[in-house]
């Protein structure tokens, strides 16, 4: 049994993934391989620096995915020099907490190249404030599409399932002919809102704090569409 397999197992046995899909487990096992892996090749000297290094990690997984071996490589050289940059903190700490305190130079000197090096490792994985707030539609389209690719080509095979009586292998197909377009009821172009909503807000049968839970909102973006979008719209309707 792999790794992967073995993580699978463990997590279809846990309480809170009872509901989950064999995708979803999937999808969680690859995750979490790819958390071990990175964390394993990283120069952690301490637990405590094993611990910093998973919630950076972490921290850096929930603002990307990993796309290729070479982005798991760099991730792991960004926690690296970070675990670098924490270690000459802490020498510089103890200089500067002696009797009569002076900071090392070359220590201060390593320590600027390494937030440097942070800075240039942060920019190839797209996690830098810059390079989020530059971005252009057209990067960031490219970027969801190698995504997708990606996806595709880790999953391609999830469609092929094992009964879970007879145990033999099949095929799941989504046949497409049948398939009809129907006008989505929550968005007016690319606001969230939903008109029958609006109206039930009108006839007091819902509060404006009921619209917000139901659309997942604050309520001041409630106030925000009713005004603005369901208003004009039934102003233009009397003209």
């Amino acid at each position: 049994m792999t790794e992967l397999e073995k993580i699978i197992k463990r997590n279809k046995n846990l309480p809170q993934n009872k509901n989950k899909t064999e995708e979803e487990l999937i999808l969680m096992a690859e995750e979490e391989l790819k958390k071990k892996e990175i964390i394993a090749s990283a120069f952690c000297a301490t637990p405590e620096e094993e611990e910093f290094a998973k919630i950076q990690l972490g921290k850096y997984l929930s603002q990307g995915s990993i796309e290729s071996e070479s982005d798991k490589e760099t991730l792991r050289q960004l926690i690296d020099q970070e675990l670098i940059a924490v270690r000459f903190k802490n020498l510089l700490k103890i200089q500067y907490s002696a009797a009569n305190p002076a900071a090392d130079l070359e220590i201060v000197d390593q320590l600027d190249k390494v937030v440097d090096r942070i800075s240039e490792l942060k920019q190839e994985l797209g996690l830098s404030q810059k390079d989020r707030q530059s971005a252009s539609w057209i990067a960031e389209w490219d970027k969801l599409k190698r995504k997708a690719l990606a996806y595709y080509e880790q999953h391609r095979g999830c469609n092929v399932v094992k009964c879970p009586y007879c145990s033999k292998i099949f095929y799941l197909l989504l046949r497409t002919e049948h398939l009809t377009e129907e006008k989505c009821s929550w968005f007016k172009g690319t606001a969230l809102y939903n008109r029958k909503l609006m109206e039930m807000i009108e006839q007091n049968q819902i509060t404006r704090q009921d619209a917000a839970d139901v659309l997942g909102v604050n309520i001041l973006y409630v106030d925000k569409i009713y005004d603005q979008i369901y208003l004009k719209e039934k102003n233009n309707e009397k003209l």
